[in-house]
């Protein structure tokens, strides 16, 4: 499978709107689970999910509820958004090719703090919803998110190509063909008259370091540097990336699993209604 990756809010929906603009099937619908009415106002011409954003393995396939079994053979030009965790747990027989959105930690966590108001907003109790957000700071997120990926493509193997989410939308023309050879189907031609800079609701100006320390700040900008330079696609920075994230994985191990013991009683009542931010697994 042609599979678009990175972390939400990276430009994955956009990767996905421009593949099928190009003439590819993908799986997904553009506003699932009602919304259309709640945030479309994140991304105005869809987000093209489905129940396997968060990874093609033994629980996601065969559905658990309809049984439907996705045969990695029958796929391969077939395109599907799965999010960085969900990438590490999907079976190799689906990673054809993997397209990795990277945008500014910055833009990323201003851009999922105005989902979470959406979704908010949208929700029947607005303070309820508050309090089932995740705790971890997003740009803790991002970094860690990052780190996995890039540790799982070179440990194995994967073809993946590292995509600057400003880098498109400053030259779609000298960006997506390459991109679109690369992959070796689609009509490149479309895919570049997707691109449409207008949509984008994070811009520079709004943004700022999050209240982080100086030392995090500077962590997040060398990382971010490092992968918009290419660096992500070079097996030794990201063993050497892996290797200095050490120190900081408990912390953000501890959120996680705090968030998991708060959130899992919430998670049995309400399966059905999942949302846009929906914590990992």
């Amino acid at each position: 499978m042609i599979v678009v990756s990175g972390t939400k809010r990276s430009g994955t929906s956009m990767w996905m709107q421009v593949l099928r603009r190009a003439g590819l099937q993908s799986l997904g619908e553009a506003f699932p689970r009602g919304w259309d009415r709640r945030i479309a106002a994140a991304n105005p011409r869809g987000f093209f999910e489905s129940d396997y954003r968060n990874g093609i393995y033994y629980r996601t396939n065969p559905h658990p509820e309809t049984g439907l079994y996705l045969a990695a053979e029958d796929l391969r030009q077939v395109a599907i958004k799965v999010f960085a965790h969900g990438v590490v747990k999907t079976e190799r027989a689906y990673l054809d090719r993997l397209i990795i959105c990277v945008r500014p930690w910055r833009a990323y966590a201003a851009s999922l703090q105005r989902l979470r108001d959406l979704e908010a907003a949208s929700a029947r109790d607005p303070e309820a919803k508050r309090g089932r957000e995740p705790s971890l700071p997003p740009p803790l997120g991002w970094w860690e998110e990052h780190l996995v990926l890039m540790r799982d493509v070179h440990a194995r193997g994967l073809d993946a190509r590292w995509v600057g989410y400003d880098e498109v939308l400053a030259n779609p023309a000298g960006v997506v063909p390459d991109l679109f050879a690369w992959l070796g189907t689609g009509d490149a031609n479309e895919a570049v008259a997707a691109i449409e800079p207008s949509l984008q609701t994070q811009r520079p100006a709004n943004l700022g370091d999050f209240g982080l320390p100086a030392a995090t700040v500077a962590a997040l900008d060398a990382l971010e540097a490092a992968l918009m330079s290419g660096q992500g696609a070079d097996p030794a920075f990201a063993a050497r990336a892996w290797a200095e994230a050490e120190p900081s994985r408990p912390e953000i191990a501890a959120f996680r699993a705090a968030d998991a013991r708060r959130l899992a009683p919430v998670r049995r009542r309400n399966r059905p209604a999942v949302t846009a931010d929906e914590a990992h697994p």
